[in-house]
């Protein structure tokens, strides 16, 4: 019985924190999710069709799977406030996965895009007239933007 006693504590000592890792990898995949998701889009505008599929296919496969760990009540509200983004949190609401995958995508494009458009390279608005609307400057934007943000280290 003492033996038994040995094993079963120790292999909780092994599992325990393999679950804390599960419910960490399944938080971050939301930040994955954005990142990868943004930097679609700076791909896209800078011409870079391969890489714009490859970035959303993946922000795709990680909100899939953060969706389906919240969905399956892996995350405690305390682990969710912590380690998910607000703006997820806010659109986690709707009819089904995809939905709420669409909600999310939807609000990270439009601001990607306003980053490019609608912002100097500080970040501050740009007054509604000075809206880049040049294709090629548009690129070069999106370019800077997505070395800005590290994209080429989203794997």
């Amino acid at each position: 019985m003492r033996t038994f006693a040995v094993i079963f504590t120790l292999s909780l000592l092994v599992l325990l924190p393999v679950r804390t890792f599960a419910i960490e990898e399944g938080a971050r995949a939301s930040r994955v999710m954005l990142s990868a998701w943004t930097c679609s889009i700076y791909a896209e505008m800078k011409g870079d069709k391969v890489e714009q599929e490859r970035l959303f296919n993946m922000g795709y496969d990680k909100g899939k799977q953060f969706i389906e760990a919240a969905v399956a009540g892996t995350f405690s509200p305390e682990q969710l406030r912590a380690e998910v983004p607000i703006m997820v949190r806010m659109l986690m609401a709707g009819p089904t996965s995809e939905f709420v995958l669409g909600r999310v995508f939807e609000f990270v494009a439009g601001e990607a895009h306003h980053d490019v458009v609608a912002e100097d390279a500080s970040g501050m608005p740009l007054a509604q007239e000075n809206h880049v609307t040049d294709t090629k400057l548009k690129a070069m934007i999106a370019e800077t933007r997505y070395s800005q943000a590290n994209c080429e280290l989203i794997r």
